[in-house]
């Protein structure tokens, strides 16, 4: 998919310009068509006889599958989180901080007036 097809199949990106600020960013059609296909598929479809969670991790895991493949990783390397500041906290949170230990970070993202 190219730049110009993803803006196609985006509908919030056809008439305005969108800088995406890594809380929300529009999704493509092919997007929702999936979670929406996914969310009925669970709801409607998950019988009684299966456990709706073991449905949903099942789902999980494949994405985790799809996005190893793409980044040519194995699954046991990819962690799929909520949002980027969830992932950034869980790593911050894994390391056994200790003093004097320096966290180098940017300030590209603040704004000045």
């Amino acid at each position: 998919m190219t730049p110009t097809e993803l803006r196609a199949d985006t509908p919030a990106l056809h008439e305005d310009i969108y800088l995406n600020f890594g809380a929300h960013g529009p999704s493509p059609r092919y997007v929702v068509e999936a979670a929406n296909e996914f969310v009925q598929s669970h709801e409607y479809k998950t019988s009684t006889q299966n456990d709706p969670y073991d449905v949903a991790f099942d789902a999980y895991d494949q994405a985790r599958d799809r996005v190893a493949d793409f980044v040519n990783a194995d699954a046991t390397e990819i962690a799929l989180t909520e949002s980027t500041t969830a992932g950034i906290n869980a790593i911050a949170n894994a390391i056994d901080w200790q003093p004097g230990d320096t966290v180098v970070r940017t300030d590209l993202a603040q704004f000045s007036d």
